[in-house]
């Protein structure tokens, strides 16, 4: 029992002033460093907002192209109306497709491109949200803009989404020559 005793008072470990001590370090270097770690994760999560939000608007756009592309032909009878926030043509199969910008919500605060087909029972579908700003323009074969629907040869749009929650804006362009249009 005698050896137990002195086995047990020869054995070292920390007391508690140590430990408190070791404490009070370790808070000292977890606040200098917490600014530091903040800063990485806020721009760790506004690189994900970016990146859905681009993703959600390319997504968006990509659908966009694909109707675009179809589109009937380069006529007054097939292009109902190209403006600078619309875009209503006749495609392929004699389908209405109506591409539009403008405000689509019940409560009116929200902004987005739609994409919805004219006829067939079919109603609006938004297809991009939280757009700030969108924009057709149609160009001749020559590349010059053109405001004569039947010299249309390639649309360009430009969208730009604006984050809800960031309040940052992400601009995204492309063109797209609809197949049927002559040359």
């Amino acid at each position: 029992m005698n050896t137990l005793v002195k086995k047990i008072r020869s054995e070292s470990g920390l007391t508690l002033l140590e430990i408190i001590v070791a404490l009070f370090v370790f808070s000292i270097i977890l606040t200098a460093v917490s600014p530091f770690i903040k800063v990485q994760v806020d721009s760790y999560i506004l690189g994900l907002h970016a990146k859905f939000a681009l993703q959600t608007v390319r997504i968006g756009m990509e659908r966009m192209m694909s109707e675009i592309r179809e589109a009937r032909g380069a006529t007054s009878s097939d292009i109902n109306t190209a403006s600078a926030t619309r875009f209503y043509f006749l495609n392929t199969d004699g389908e209405w497709i109506d591409i539009s910008y403008g405000t689509f919500t019940a409560d009116g605060n929200t902004s987005w491109c739609v994409l919805f087909r004219v006829g067939g029972g079919s109603t609006r579908m938004p297809l991009i949200y939280n757009v700030s700003d969108c924009k057709f323009t149609y160009l001749d074969s020559a590349g010059s803009e053109t405001t004569n629907r039947s010299d249309i040869r390639i649309v360009r749009i430009e969208i730009t989404v604006q984050d809800p929650d960031t309040g940052n804006t992400f601009p995204i362009a492309n063109q797209v020559a609809p197949q049927n249009f002559r040359s």
